[in-house]
């Protein structure tokens, strides 16, 4: 405590210690770590002390203001690597801290377990501060795993900080002649899976100065041998270790031992700190990305909020922004808060299903959602009613999309057990086109009828990636199954002296979607296709109608001839994207002004030989405000 009372800087107080343990007959080497602000002694039996003097867990400090970026953001470009996403192998979750009760750190270990509980993540048992040995020998089959505790560092030579490390992190258990006397104990010690670790407690004293002195404790910490022996997650887990130095040495280049062994131990996504960290950033990082990788938007939600992303996603997003780096802790650099993702994982890490946007194949019957599903098959509802899963893949799932009635549109999600992802919407619009064929030299002859055609499509805003700004993209649909055109030819024109020319014949054009599923349904067919761009709420109907034959009948004077109608060229041709082909699809189109809300503006055409008109076409299940994108 007299040494506490000095109030001295990190590396004077680590040095006095040091010396004061070299004088130690107990001690056979005795060293400390500058970097980790871990002093340590070896005793005879080999056994390892470590004194941390980094962490106080007390209180909560000022956050600075952010400074530059050193080179982290970028390394973040490497961390969002196209790998597929994956949830943890359990939906299991395990978060505690080693400190004593009450700790600050509480808080943000009570806000995560609710958002992972909200998420279907079944907590494991246990009380505040239960970090001790005999609850670490358990850790079994959790898919996510956060423990808040202090760290430091041991190098196998005196001060050569090239050394091979050893790192170890505290428990809850304070150092016990009785439970070293117990068998178990006797073997971890002897085998370096136990140290003894010293640090600051969370407790303070007042000194006969009547000022306050920070306590400390001496308990068992863990090392990697603790970590190989009894730890075992499950697949694809998400681990974060918020104690200091947990993620790397300090030059941030040689990945220490426990980080090594926890991805031996199944541990996909490894997240940690740097160096030193301190309170707030040790509660607050932690959570930004929990958060983040659930699409709970509970802690700093953005504006719209946010889906769920992989963890890497969210740490390259704070690495970009420079929201990684702990600059409150008092130390040269500060430490930043970073993923290590296995390197045998082919898959990245994400806590909950989450859709990017949806696209309807109408040659199928099917919608297709694109997003971070992970290969564990789940259930897809639309409008509330379940569908049918065709394929369930770790980015794409295909469900069957009925062409009308219940579940053929409105707000798309998935479920894994009781977690829901985000919502999608498709939305519709039902149009009649009134059309009016004629040839200008032949007033009183025309072909009329309506196109009744139905469009469904995601028009949504999207985020590609985790804390930017949305995008409103271009988005396609192709005439439904029951889009069909009705014509009807008709009329007279009188030729002197004595002529008449008439026009007879009706003929129906199915759909394209129709006569693709339908081959004998008849070689009549009516194309209609829809652009939409809802960032300038303009867009484009293409058109097109074909048939094999002339459906209608011209009694001239001299002749009767087949003829067909068309629609022509309208604003010129157009690409439309369909959904399942493999090209674009260019067709004469017709430009069209969306409202605010996206729906079909009234409008029309008209030129020396056709006449088109329809009324506003309302959006039908139009995109929710409120939704996560």
């Amino acid at each position: 405590m007299d040494l506490e009372s000095r109030k001295l800087e990190p590396i004077a107080y680590l040095t006095e210690l040091t010396g004061i343990m070299a004088k130690d007959p107990n001690y056979v080497e005795t060293g400390f770590d500058e970097r980790s602000l871990t002093a340590w002694g070896t005793f005879a039996d080999g056994r390892v002390h470590m004194v941390s003097h980094n962490f106080k867990p007390t209180g909560t400090s000022t956050p600075t203001a952010a400074i530059a970026d050193t080179g982290q953001a970028q390394k973040a470009a490497g961390l969002a690597a196209a790998k597929p996403p994956e949830l943890p192998g359990e939906r299991k979750a395990r978060l505690m801290h080693s400190f004593f009760t009450p700790f600050d750190g509480q808080a943000a270990i009570a806000e995560m377990s609710g958002w992972l509980s909200a998420h279907d993540y079944a907590l494991q048992p246990g009380v505040e501060g239960d970090a001790h040995i005999t609850t670490l020998r358990q850790i079994k089959g959790d898919g996510f795993f956060y423990i808040n505790t202090h760290g430091g560092v041991k190098h196998t030579r005196h001060q050569d900080t090239g050394s091979p490390q050893m790192y170890s992190i505290q428990s809850s258990t304070l150092i016990d002649p009785a439970l070293e006397a117990q068998p178990d104990f006797q073997a971890d010690l002897a085998a370096f899976r136990l140290t003894y670790f010293t640090a600051y407690n969370g407790l303070a004293t007042v000194d006969s100065k009547g000022e306050e002195i920070m306590l400390k404790d001496t308990r068992y910490g863990i090392t990697a041998a603790f970590v190989d022996t009894y730890w075992e997650f499950a697949h694809d887990s998400v681990v974060v270790i918020n104690a200091c130095n947990s993620a790397n040495s300090a030059d941030n280049d040689r990945v220490i031992d426990f980080l090594v062994a926890c991805h031996r131990k199944n541990a996909g996504l490894y997240l940690g700190w740097t160096e030193i960290c301190s309170p707030p950033a040790a509660f607050d990082m932690p959570k930004y990305c929990v958060d983040r990788m659930l699409g709970a938007n509970l802690f700093k939600p953005h504006t719209p909020k946010q889906r769920a992303f992989t963890g890497e996603e969210v740490i390259a997003h704070m690495q970009r922004k420079n929201l990684n780096h702990d600059t409150g802790n008092g130390t040269k650099t500060g430490a930043y808060f970073i993923a290590k993702p296995n390197p045998r994982s082919a898959v990245s890490h994400i806590l909950s299903p989450s859709i990017h946007h949806v696209e309807v194949d109408e040659l199928n019957d099917q919608l297709n959602l694109i997003g971070a599903f992970g290969r564990r098959q789940g259930k897809v509802f639309v409008d509330g009613s379940e569908r049918q899963v065709v394929r369930w893949e770790h980015e794409l799932v295909v469900c069957d999309l009925p062409r009308v009635g219940a579940g053929s549109r409105g707000p798309v999600w998935v479920e894994l057990g009781a977690d829901r992802s985000n919502r999608r919407t498709v939305s519709q619009w039902n149009i009649r086109i009134d059309t009016h064929w004629f040839k200008q030299n032949y007033p009183g002859l025309a072909v009329d009828g309506p196109i009744r055609t139905r469009w469904r499509a995601d028009v949504g805003p999207v985020r590609d990636t985790c804390g930017e700004d949305v995008k409103r993209p271009v988005r396609y649909a192709i005439g439904t199954y029951d889009s069909t055109m009705e014509l009807a030819a008709g009329g007279a024109f009188h030729v002197p002296p004595d002529c008449t020319i008439t026009w007879s014949g009706q003929a129906s054009f199915a759909s394209q979607v129709k006569l693709m599923r339908e081959p004998g349904a008849g070689d009549r067919v009516i194309f209609t296709y829809l652009r939409i761009d809802p960032e300038s709420k303009l867009g484009a109907m293409g058109l097109a109608m074909g048939a094999s034959t002339g459906p209608f009948v011209e009694h001239g004077c001299r002749s009767t001839d087949s003829f067909a109608s068309a629609l022509g060229l309208l604003d010129g041709p157009q690409d439309f994207e369909v959904t399942g082909a493999a090209a674009m699809i260019p067709l004469p189109a017709k430009n069209i002004v969306l409202g605010n809300d996206l729906s079909i503006l009234g409008d029309g055409h008209l030129d020396d030989s056709l006449r088109l008109q329809w009324s506003t076409a309302p959006i039908e299940s139009p995109p929710a405000d409120a939704e996560l994108i």
